[in-house]
């Protein structure tokens, strides 16, 4: 699975820089709407947000509420992890430009209340739409209610939004991971979302277990298989709304911002490396030449922030960004000893990376 063509390079995309940059004021004074915050490249995209473009109006963050915290509670909660200890430091204000809005992907009209939504329509000019379900095993229906019908919504919701600007749908680079060359463009997903319906629509869960080798044909799992779905449906929309699609490959610890090496993903390939760090993992069926596409998180944010000022300074065409490490590869094997180099200088640790490694 190759990635072509670079026509960008990651580091010029950073919004830091001597004075005011063109995309920090771009953010000025604009109200978002963004998903996914709870996620780890939801995480960094708020944080980055709220640091280094101070001039936000306000940010519309999309909460579910729990058993047994609430939405408000859930909202302290969020900000008191250590990533956003920079951030606080530079925008004292932030609590004042951030509402946490209730609502729920799966949901008809996503659960907002008819306040909430009618404030987003009214006000939103940015949406970042970075929430889905990221587990490779999720059932097909559950995958397709979460990452297609939850766009769906959005893009619903965007089509009522008078002030828009731009809309960006979080993908990823293995979207289309069983073609050989994957270009910067739209392909056509397994099913239509039209298709895809009527077979949940006729089907019992357990049917669709079984037939589901059939129905992901060369997809690998119904992640890969519902977000190309969803990138078509972006695609449709593009014709009435400036819609851009970033497409990250492995997404994995901070370079630099905030800090680096941060990471609160238990999904990523770092919990190999824990597992097999502290003995928990001793056996990998895999190849060891087989290269690994990596991105660090705050390029990440980088890209999706820029791609965000990209879709309103060029609304004419949808665009898509393959957001990967593709001119910087690893191998599995390269990735797992530059891990045993750096894992701890303890034997017993060292011994348990080596028995992970030789077994």
């Amino acid at each position: 699975m190759d990635f072509y063509n670079r026509r960008d390079y990651l580091d010029e995309t950073e919004l830091e820089s001597k004075g005011i940059s063109e995309i920090q004021t771009f953010y000025a004074n604009k109200t978002i709407f963004i998903t996914g915050a709870s996620g780890f490249v939801g995480t960094l995209v708020l944080e980055k947000m709220l640091r280094t473009c101070k001039d936000l109006r306000k940010v519309y963050v999309l909460f579910r509420s729990s058993k047994k915290k609430n939405i408000q509670e859930r909202f302290v909660e969020y900000f008191n992890d250590p990533v956003f200890y920079r951030m606080k430091c530079e925008n004292s204000t932030y609590d004042t430009q951030v509402t946490c809005i209730q609502g729920d992907l799966t949901l008809d009209q996503l659960g907002l209340s008819p306040e909430d939504r009618q404030a987003i329509v009214d006000n939103t000019q940015i949406i970042l739409h970075v929430a889905a379900t990221v587990k490779f095993d999720e059932h097909l229906a559950d995958a397709y209610n979460i990452n297609v019908k939850g766009t769906k919504t959005m893009i619903q919701l965007a089509e009522l939004m008078k002030q828009l600007q731009s809309f960006v749908y979080v993908s990823t680079a293995y979207s289309n991971c069983d073609r050989k060359h994957i270009e910067e463009k739209f392909y056509d997903p397994v099913f239509s979302d039209e298709e895809t319906i009527t077979m949940l629509q006729h089907s019992e869960r357990h049917e669709l277990a079984l037939l589901l080798p059939h129905i992901l044909d060369r997809k690998p799992n119904t992640y890969t298989f519902t977000k190309t779905i969803a990138e078509d449906l972006v695609r449709e929309s593009s014709g009435h709304l400036p819609v851009v699609v970033v497409r990250p490959s492995i997404v994995m610890p901070t370079l630099k911002e905030p800090f680096p090496y941060y990471s609160n993903d238990k999904n990523s390939v770092l919990s190999i490396a824990v597992g097999a760090g502290v003995g928990l993992l001793r056996v990998l069926s895999c190849a060891n030449d087989n290269r690994l596409d990596m991105i660090p998180g705050d390029m990440t944010v980088n890209c999706i922030l820029a791609a965000s000022w990209s879709a309103a300074v060029t609304p004419d065409a949808a665009q898509v960004y393959n957001c990967v490490g593709y001119e910087n590869p690893i191998t599995l094997k390269q990735s797992l000893y530059a891990n045993l180099e750096n894992i701890s200088e303890s034997k017993e640790s060292c011994d348990k990376l080596y028995g992970y490694l030789m077994s």
